[in-house]
């Protein structure tokens, strides 16, 4: 998708903070958005378990049935999503089967994964989770669609937070 698409894309998400939908609901369409709007088949978003040791898929694009709202993964640097929520940046693999850093990427291997973008998502300036998007290809990302992923993420952040205020009596 080009620059203005992704600019579309990124107004669109901020239009779900005052969507009358389930946590679960708005992250599906937010990372429905995303995906459409970097092309690529697989995302997820993963929130950090209060204890701090695991992320929780919460929602899931291209997987398997039953993967969003149970699979985990580990909250350390034996996963990619442990690994990018100690990050700032965007975490970048033009193929992910060419490193063996990650012992734990027993979801990404089952799908077949190769090119993969991961950044951390904050609320009120702490680490909420992970938002992940796949390729089932070696594929190099160019650094707008790096960029389109860091601002989507923003947003997410941003739509968390506003989500969080809505429910709170």
């Amino acid at each position: 998708m080009n620059d203005a698409g992704q600019r579309e894309a990124l107004d669109e998400l901020r239009g779900l903070s005052t969507s009358p939908l389930t946590q679960r609901d708005y992250l599906e369409l937010a990372l429905a958005i995303i995906c459409l709007g970097l092309e690529v088949p697989l995302g997820k978003v993963l929130e950090l378990d209060r204890d701090g040791k695991l992320l929780l898929v919460r929602a899931g694009i291209g997987w398997r049935q039953g993967i969003a709202g149970y699979a985990t993964v580990a909250a350390n640097t034996t996963s990619i999503a442990g690994y990018t929520l100690r990050q700032t940046g965007v975490v970048v693999f033009d193929d992910v089967k060419e490193t063996s850093r990650f012992t734990d990427a027993h979801l990404l291997r089952s799908h077949d994964v190769r090119g993969t973008l991961a950044t951390r998502i904050s609320r009120k300036g702490k680490p909420w989770g992970v938002l992940t998007i796949h390729e089932q290809r070696r594929r190099r990302f160019s650094s707008q669609e790096i960029q389109f992923l860091k601002d989507a993420a923003v947003e997410l952040g941003i739509l968390i937070e506003a989500k969080e205020a809505l429910s709170t009596p």
